[in-house]
């Protein structure tokens, strides 16, 4: 406020609401989540990194740094009664080894002495499956299409989990009438820790419900993969 001609300005704050009161980030993570994609039952990922920053203007102290579900951590982080200073940072180191096949989730929770943001979060997700080689989805379902008119694509993805390469032989649909037809990225060779594309079109012949198989032979003990299709040809 101005007084005179000369003196100071005040600025004030903005109230939300009755006892609600800012409370400033003090942790930030280089990312939010992280995704370990598909790995074999009872394999351990290749680990990845969050970075943790004190965005604050004091020092902070871990209580905890603890992860859940199938994923394992281990931190660079200081140790109580050791703080992290405003402006450093450290490093979480994160793997998964899933124990059972299906979507894994977990997080990796982080518990500091500040009362403004004492716990934080970074959801982990993954899927375990029982194959070194897995088609995911295991279906792909069509909406209503016009007969004689073809749909966009859908895709599924090869993956090859392994330790050793997979000689894919054939990728084909049954029936082959030509009501799904599929396109493919996949290599005559696909390495470990790759993956490759496949696209299903279809194309009804009539009304009516259709349904087929799409299977990738290869050279692993578990082949075929196969997903079930399905679509709708509209009257």
């Amino acid at each position: 406020m101005a007084n005179g001609g000369s003196g100071t300005t005040s600025v004030c704050c903005v109230i939300v609401s009755t006892g609600e009161v800012y409370t400033p980030l003090t942790m930030k993570f280089s990312v939010a989540s992280l995704n370990f994609g598909v790995l074999q039952i009872g394999h351990t990922s290749a680990p990845q990194t969050v970075t943790v920053t004190n965005v604050s203007s004091h020092s902070v102290t871990f209580t905890s740094i603890v992860s859940s579900g199938d994923f394992f951590q281990s931190h660079t982080c200081p140790a109580t009664p050791a703080t992290l200073n405003a402006g450093q940072n450290c490093t979480i180191t994160v793997t998964l080894t899933p124990s059972a096949a299906g979507t894994r989730n977990g997080a990796i929770t982080l518990t500091d002495n500040d009362p403004g943001s004492p716990t934080q979060t970074i959801a982990l997700t993954g899927i375990g499956t029982t194959n070194a080689i897995t088609l995911l989805p295991h279906s792909l379902s069509f909406s209503g299409q016009t007969p004689g008119t073809s749909s966009s694509p859908m895709s599924v993805t090869l993956y090859n989990d392994g330790t050793s390469a997979v000689n894919i032989t054939a990728i084909g649909i049954a029936p082959n009438n030509g009501t799904f037809t599929e396109t493919s990225d996949c290599p005559a060779t696909l390495n470990p820790n790759a993956n490759c594309v496949i696209e299903v079109i279809f194309t009804p012949p009539d009304s009516g419900n259709f349904s087929a198989t799409l299977s990738v032979t290869d050279s692993n003990t578990s082949s075929p993969q196969t997903a079930s299709l399905s679509g709708v040809g509209l009257d």
